[in-house]
């Protein structure tokens, strides 16, 4: 509650009784509070919904490919020239 007053324009309290004062600082506290933990929870919000579309569409691309025989693959790791 230190800092409300030091922005640009001086001490904005200042001027204001002292109870008044006491209440608008703790409004302020509250709603600098309060959009903090909305902005945490929008971006929870969002790095689940980008792990939820990641996970589909890897696993998309997994089920498009073509399983390999296991013949097929010992063939592929050869060395050229054997």
């Amino acid at each position: 509650m230190q800092n409300i007053g030091s922005g640009a324009g001086g001490d904005r309290l200042a001027g204001l009784d002292p109870a008044l004062a006491g209440q608008v600082g703790k409004a302020v506290e509250e709603s600098f509070i309060h959009a903090l933990s909305t902005g945490m929870w929008l971006g929870t919000g969002v790095a689940l919904l980008g792990a939820v579309v990641a996970a589909v569409l890897v696993k998309d691309r997994v089920a498009e490919r073509e399983p390999v025989a296991p013949a097929a693959r010992a063939r592929e790791t050869e060395p050229v020239g054997v």
